[in-house]
């Protein structure tokens, strides 16, 4: 009992009338030649309007051109009145005691000099963050780095971030 072969008696090629390769590495079958369209290599040539230039050498303006000057402009309007993204800090100290709030501080400025740090009190409570994340990823790394050994409670937190604008 064989369950390995099999046998093809039907619809098989022989191999003189199987396609094969040319020797300029083509396929060559010369059953289905007859079906493969073919194509010239040479583009028709496309017409190009002319534009009329101005003394400055530059297109006259088209009512399309005004229409899109006249849309990014506002949209860069809109855009220099955004002065906060959605973002993330870390939350170091949430509490009530105002010694305890300073303290911690001064051990972030200690343990990470370049920290943007954010003290932020909503009666009775101070909440002391640091960073400025655009990210929760980031934020995470950062906490890994440079806080988690000094402050193992922190946290994530979303927060709104200034944009810094560099004109």
């Amino acid at each position: 009992m064989c369950y390995g072969s099999l046998i093809c008696s039907n619809g098989c090629v022989s191999a003189q009338n199987a396609g094969y390769y040319n020797s300029s590495g083509k396929f060559d079958d010369k059953d289905i030649k007859n079906f493969v369209p073919t194509f010239s290599p040479q583009m028709p040539e496309v017409a190009t309007p002319k534009t009329e230039r101005t003394n400055s050498g530059k297109a006259p303006d088209s009512p399309y051109s005004l229409r899109i000057k006249m849309l990014m402009d506002s949209i860069t309007e809109a855009n220099r009145k955004v002065k906060y993204i959605e973002g993330f800090r870390i939350l170091v100290y949430s509490g009530n005691d105002k010694d305890e709030a300073d303290r911690i501080k001064e051990t972030i400025y200690k343990s990470w000099p370049s920290a943007d740090i954010y003290t932020q009190y909503k009666q009775p409570t101070y909440r002391i963050k640091v960073g400025d994340f655009a990210n929760r990823l980031q934020a995470r790394r950062a906490m890994l780095v440079q806080l988690k050994n000094v402050f193992p409670e922190a946290l994530v937190i979303p927060d709104n971030i200034p944009i810094k604008k560099k004109y």
